[in-house]
């Protein structure tokens, strides 16, 4: 695991590029800088994931994405994970 930041991303980006290359599947997580602009869009506990998506689906347009987490894996045939 390591964080990169923006001065040295190009310095990364070719063994960024490699790790996604030889993993077996890739994650991406997004955090932006704000999820609801009112009430409507809060999420409720009672909502199914897909009520959830697609309230927050319908505001996050009005924010920007201020991180972005890659996370690579291969899977360990010896422990089957």
């Amino acid at each position: 695991m390591c964080d990169v930041k923006r001065d040295e991303f190009l310095q990364l980006l070719p063994d960024i590029k490699q790790k996604i290359q030889d993993c077996d599947f890739v994650a991406i997580d997004t955090e932006f800088t704000g999820l609801c602009l009112s009430e409507a869009c809060q999420p409720s506990l009672f909502d199914t994931p897909q009520e959830r998506y697609r309230k927050l689906r319908q505001t996050v347009g009005s924010f920007i994405i201020c991180q972005v987490g890659v996370s690579v894996f291969k899977k360990d045939m010896k422990y089957n994970r």
